[in-house]
């Protein structure tokens, strides 16, 4: 037995609802999204989108069907032997069938002595206090000269969606967790929670993303909420995961943003349908391009619909061990990363109550989605492509040639300080 997933090939959705132009406010985010359900369980194919026709045309292991399970995505996933996905797929000429496959998180580098820092020295290591921590991915975005000038803005409003190995528990985060969110794909249950992290690896990889987001000291938007996602739990999940993440990140129109540092190495355009799924949702997906190195990328961050991010060091040059380059997608060539953000020796939360210095992609795309909190913030209103030329603008070119700067690295925008 195997896992199998119907996707929809024949995109039937009106123009009126797959552009990905309205505002990410929370009212015009939910009003879409209904709109798009409605549409999705009026227009399945009854065979195909309930158990009861599934099972009708092979004898398989239903797990979700958009009209209970999938309404946004409009994809069936089932359990059954290849023979079963054949007799499916020969019913469903519309759909591509897709064996289910592994997604990996992006792994970072330890790097400084790479130890937990802080907080109980028993638990942690080295005791050493939050205010002397090497936060350098702040000062070269501009955020500490700002806030030594009372800049305001803290992303207080905004929600992102971590896609990740979870993020606990940490006094940097302390009432900023709304969310903690354990999947179990095979009884398609979503599981609430104590904020936790699963990475035991890294180990906690979630928690460190977390925290450079919003944490008190080491964040970009301390004022920002954190919905956790363990879609890729103890480091590797799967495609269904990651349906089962779109899904549930759309239930909650709160959420504006989704920070995913995980992905294939090859170009899959299989997956490629869950990230026009966020552009059509009016959501800004922020997702790193992946840490072998350069002419290389992952899914889903060298996907066109999706705001890509390599890293950049504490000297203004990017990271080698950063992807890069041009993919075709058709006859659409698509230069990855986007954007560089400080991704080198970042040091952020650790799960055991400490600090960890780590570096990587993975580093530096939460530094962007910070940033993209406080202009939701600043500008409530802001359609998600007002949100992505916002971010390109604000960049400080690093005198490299494209594609190795992207626009350049990310910094805090001089507009966000205006009254």
């Amino acid at each position: 037995m195997a896992r199998f997933l119907l996707l929809p090939k024949d995109d039937d959705v009106p123009d009126a609802l797959a552009g990905g132009d309205l505002s990410l406010s929370p009212q015009a985010r939910a009003a879409k999204v209904k709109s798009l359900t409605t549409f999705r369980r009026a227009h399945a194919d009854p065979r195909l989108s309930s158990g009861r026709g599934l099972r009708a045309v092979a004898n398989v292991k239903v797990i979700a069907t958009p009209q209970r399970h999938t309404p946004i995505t409009g994809v069936t996933i089932f359990e059954g032997t290849a023979e079963d996905a054949e007799k499916i797929q020969e019913a469903a000429p519309g759909a591509e069938m897709v064996e289910d496959f592994r997604l990996d998180l992006i792994s970072p580098v330890r790097s400084g002595n790479g130890e937990a820092l802080a907080g109980d020295a028993a638990a942690a290591g080295i005791a050493i206090d939050a205010a002397d921590l090497d936060n350098w991915h702040l000062e070269t975005i501009g955020l500490l000269k700002a806030r030594a000038a009372r800049f305001g803005l803290t992303g207080t409003g905004a929600t992102i969606a971590v896609m990740d190995t979870g993020v606990a528990e940490h006094r940097e985060l302390q009432g900023k967790i709304v969310d903690n969110i354990v999947f179990d794909v095979e009884q398609w249950i979503a599981n609430s929670v104590p904020p936790a992290d699963t990475d035991f690896i890294t180990p906690g990889h979630g928690t460190h993303v977390g925290g450079i987001i919003a944490g008190t000291n080491v964040g970009v938007a301390p004022g920002a909420r954190l919905a956790s996602y363990s879609m890729i739990p103890n480091t590797i999940g799967s495609l269904s995961h990651f349906v089962f993440a779109m899904e549930h990140v759309q239930t909650r129109p709160e959420i504006q943003i989704i920070n995913m540092s995980a992905g294939k190495r090859e170009t899959v355009n299989r997956m490629r349908y869950l990230a026009q799924i966020a552009q059509r949702t009016d959501t800004l997906f922020v997702v790193a391009v992946g840490n072998e190195g350069p002419n290389t990328s992952r899914c889903p961050g060298n996907y066109p619909e999706v705001f890509s991010v390599a890293a950049s060091d504490r000297t203004d040059k990017v990271w080698g061990g950063g992807g890069m380059g041009t993919v075709m997608w058709g006859v659409q060539a698509r230069v990855v990363p986007d954007i560089m953000a400080p991704g080198v020796d970042i040091w952020s939360c650790h799960p055991r109550g400490g600090y960890q210095c780590l570096t990587g992609t993975s580093m530096a795309t939460p530094v962007v989605s910070g940033i993209a909190a406080l202009m939701i913030e600043k500008w409530p209103d802001i359609t998600r492509p007002q949100l992505i030329g916002e971010l390109m603008e604000a960049t400080n070119a690093l005198n490299l040639a494209e594609p190795l700067q992207a626009t350049g690295r990310i910094k805090l925008p001089q507009r966000l300080h205006a009254p």
